[in-house]
């Protein structure tokens, strides 16, 4: 897991926030959990979903990709078209406010950075994405539903955090490790190349498949409960390979818990 430098006190947040007197109030939660060195863009869709016009970005300025975090608050254009060439390199992606849909080119996480959905609701990626060696943090509050249909890809791997649900509905073919920590849920309906950690409460639904590395293995500490809880149906969880119970989980088949000592 990649470690960050926060400063001591929180002068360097209340500084940039107050350098972006266009960001509204409900941006300062996630303020306080950016690296102190990341700047801000905010979208505004004021012309359209697309992202290479000019207009649709706060004060007419397009971010530094690359270097700015992108933050998609309130806005009267939702569906966000990527029309950027393939590859733009992103910093990090903050949803302040649900319904999103983001499709287009492929975009790169190649600072190994965050995907964050904070307002509640869905918020839908179409578009592929991939991944440095650095992997990412996937952020999804408690409310909060982050369903991701495209193809994400890389060396690196994936941290899935926070208090709600993340859904990978595609072939992802990223080659490192996805962690799911404790009290988050993963539910895959497409399958993952490579190993998984599930970290104690931690939570892995759905009906796809979970191809592992024959030099690693799936470290279990939290729950596996095949199925749809969002959907309310049950389903089957393939693994291609073998698991490790480092503490004995709570394990689910059709909805009845089967085994469990927790």
């Amino acid at each position: 897991m990649r470690r960050r430098k926060f400063p001591d006190n929180g002068e360097e947040f209340v500084e940039l926030f107050a350098m972006k007197t266009t960001l509204s109030l409900g941006l300062l939660a996630s303020l306080l959990i950016l690296p102190a060195q990341a700047d801000l863009r905010q979208w505004s869709g004021d012309a359209s979903g697309d992202w290479a016009v000019l207009t649709n970005w706060q004060e007419n300025i397009f971010p530094n990709f690359g270097a700015d975090f992108l933050i998609f608050d309130a806005s009267s254009n939702k569906n966000l078209n990527q029309n950027f060439a393939a590859g733009l390199n992103v910093q990090g992606l903050v949803f302040e406010s649900p319904n999103y849909i983001l499709s287009g080119n492929r975009i790169d996480f190649a600072g190994g950075m965050d995907i964050q959905a904070r307002a509640g609701g869905l918020t839908t990626i179409n578009l592929p994405t991939s991944y440095s060696s650095f992997g990412c943090d996937v952020n999804v509050s408690s409310t909060s539903t982050l369903d991701i249909n495209g193809v994400m890809s890389g060396t690196g791997g994936i941290d899935i955090t926070g208090n709600g649900f993340v859904r990978f509905d595609a072939a992802m073919t990223y080659s490192s490790k996805t962690q799911i920590e404790s009290d988050s849920n993963l539910i895959v309906n497409g399958s993952i190349a490579n190993s998984l950690d599930i970290r104690r409460r931690g939570t892995l639904h759905g009906s796809g498949t979970i191809g592992i590395d024959s030099t690693d293995n799936v470290l279990v500490e939290g729950n596996i409960s095949p199925g749809d809880p969002q959907a309310d149906v049950t389903g089957d969880l393939t693994f291609n390979g073998d698991l490790t119970f480092v503490i004995l989980p709570r394990i689910k088949i059709c909805g009845n818990e089967i085994f469990s000592l927790m």
